[in-house]
Formats: C-alpha cells, sequence, structure tokens
C-alpha cells in the first residue's frame, strides 16, 4: 500500500498519460478485471468501451480518472505518514 502512490508517481502516471486511445482503454480494462471493485464510477464505465471504437472525449474520462485516482495516492500518503509518526510516537 505505501508503494502504490510511488510506482503511481514513477511509473504508472507519466506512462499512461502517453498511452493512445486503443492502448489506454484496453489497460484500464485490463487492470479494472483484475481488480475486480468498482471504487470509481469511470471503471464502470470504461469496461463499455470498445478499444477499436472509443469515445471522442476519452481523453476527459482519462483525465477525471487521473484526478481521482491522485487524490486518492495523496490519502493514502497522508495515512501512510500518519501511520509512521504513531508507530515512532508510540515507542
Amino acid at each position: 500500500m505505501v508503494s502504490q502512490p510511488l510506482f503511481y508517481l514513477v511509473a504508472l502516471g507519466p506512462v499512461s498519460g502517453e498511452l493512445s486511445a486503443l492502448a489506454y482503454v484496453e489497460l484500464r480494462q485490463r487492470i479494472n478485471a483484475v481488480m475486480n471493485v468498482r471504487l470509481v464510477a469511470i471503471n464502470t464505465r470504461m469496461d463499455d468501451w470498445s478499444p477499436a471504437d472509443v469515445p471522442a472525449d476519452w481523453e476527459t474520462h482519462r483525465a477525471r480518472w487521473t484526478a481521482a485516482f491522485a487524490t486518492r495516492q495523496v490519502v493514502l500518503a497522508v495515512a501512510d505518514a500518519a501511520l509512521l509518526v504513531g508507530v515512532v510516537a508510540g515507542r
């Protein structure tokens, strides 16, 4: 859980921002299938897309998903820091 924000910052974030529509839709659908959890409504919408026929505004949806994911990563990082402070202070 601690490494997820770092992985996104270093790898997944920059790479997903550079993908074509076809590659982005396929990546999102494959990740969603593995995760099998729908925490962001955007995921469900993307699952209905055909990689061969993406909506014209797919980049808008990618930007919304990225913003929601980035917010989650900040919350996770703050929680990780609070946990660490709590463990160290409790000694």
